[in-house]
């Protein structure tokens, strides 16, 4: 026998065990420390992406709600009556002229009046002309969410007279301040933070501008590399979150 030749491989052995035991402590502990991190990764941004969501449909109903008061406003509907019987009336034209400039006071940025002939009778205000991008509402009352250098809701809604007679149309904008906010603080939450407002169009999508590019997307696929973008699953309807690569291929947690 050999007692110190024995002796060195105990403590070889020994010691290739301590290593191979540290080595898989670490890894357990690496494991758990990257499933903590990415829960909260998870949690953090399913909760700023509620808060947005809520912000949204706040303003976005209570915009609605204001426009609702261009077109069923008592003396709106009366001088379009008259106009109805007489397109030239001028006293009707007038009222409805003093009245689209009283609704700027009430934070409308432009409010347009039409006859029952579909002709304009007054104006006021500023009213997107040819916005970059114009998405359809799922609201009750139709309204419209356009890109014109900033967000604008749009509703156009059919004046109609207590009997449901149709009398004219009533055109009323809005800028919405909060929502470029939430776009632009959603940029400070990190380097790579980005929030995307995209809507369906057939198969692809429409985006409004996004944090890091402030491009408008008229169009753009749903998939990539034949993998489905991160928006394709919530314009399906789908929640929760998922790691994956973006529009840029840049890997992210969506």
């Amino acid at each position: 026998m050999n007692p110190p030749h024995d002796s060195r491989r105990i403590v070889l052995i020994g010691g290739l065990i301590l290593t191979a035991l540290t080595l898989a402590a670490g890894l357990a502990v690496y494991a758990v420390m990257q499933r903590q991190a990415e829960a909260i990764l998870v949690n953090s941004l399913e909760a700023s992406l509620q808060s947005d969501r809520r912000l949204f449909l706040s303003e976005i109903n209570a915009g609605v709600a204001n426009a609702l008061t261009v077109s069923t406003r008592p003396f709106v509907i009366q001088n379009l009556q008259r106009i109805k019987g007489d397109p030239r009336d001028p006293t009707g034209r007038e009222a409805l002229q003093r009245i689209a400039d009283s609704f700027l006071q009430t934070g409308f940025d432009g409010v347009v009046f039409h006859d029952v002939r579909d002709a304009e009778v007054a104006r006021a205000g500023r009213l997107t002309v040819n916005p970059a991008l114009s998405v359809p509402l799922n609201t009750e009352t139709p309204a419209r969410l356009l890109w014109d250098g900033q967000f604008i809701l749009q509703v156009v809604r059919d004046v109609v007279d207590p009997s449901g007679v149709r009398l004219g149309s009533a055109r009323a904008e809005t800028t919405l301040p909060p929502l470029m906010r939430s776009l632009a603080e959603a940029g400070g939450q990190g380097r790579t933070a980005e929030l995307a407002i995209c809507a369906p169009l057939d198969v692809d999508m429409q985006c409004f501008p996004l944090t890091r590019t402030h491009r408008v997307f008229q169009r753009i696929s749903r998939s990539q590399d034949g993998q489905p973008l991160p928006m394709s699953h919530a314009l399906k309807g789908h929640s929760g979150s998922v790691f994956t690569q973006d529009y840029r291929r840049v890997p992210v947690v969506a």
